[in-house]
This record gives C-alpha cells, sequence and structure tokens, in this order.
C-alpha cells in the first residue's frame, strides 16, 4: 500500500510540475511574440520615415551650402 501511494504521490507531482513549467513557458512565449511583434512595428515606422527625413536633411544641406556660397558674392 506505500510503495502504490508513493508512486502516485510521485506521479501527481511530476504531472504538476510539468503542467506548472509548461504554463510558464507558454506565457513566456506570448509576452515575447508580442514584444516581437512590437518591436517589428517599430523599427518599420522608423524605416517608413527615415528616407523622408534624409530627403529633408539634404535639402537643409543644400540650402545651407547655398548660404555659405552667398555670403562670398557680396
Amino acid at each position: 500500500m506505500s510503495q502504490v501511494r508513493r508512486t502516485i504521490i510521485t506521479f501527481c507531482a511530476i504531472v504538476g510540475t510539468s503542467l506548472i513549467g509548461g504554463a510558464g513557458g507558454y506565457y513566456v512565449y506570448k509576452a515575447r511574440s508580442a514584444y516581437v511583434e512590437k518591436k517589428k512595428r517599430e523599427r518599420k515606422r522608423a524605416y517608413r520615415g527615415s528616407s523622408t527625413m534624409r530627403r529633408d536633411a539634404g535639402k537643409r544641406v543644400g540650402k545651407a551650402v547655398d548660404a555659405w556660397k552667398d555670403q562670398f558674392k557680396k
């Protein structure tokens, strides 16, 4: 009787530990997936705006060069 009880308790402990570990792993997986998706969206947004920013930066640089040249025309 004692051997059967010990086997059942051991089995229940193993199953309980597996369930807790599996639930924890699933929670970490879902949290990580949400984080990765958030970062993907942020990266896409950053790349989408960066080309516009680069074009505007080029215009600003062009204006600065023109202003620098204009000072010698006086």
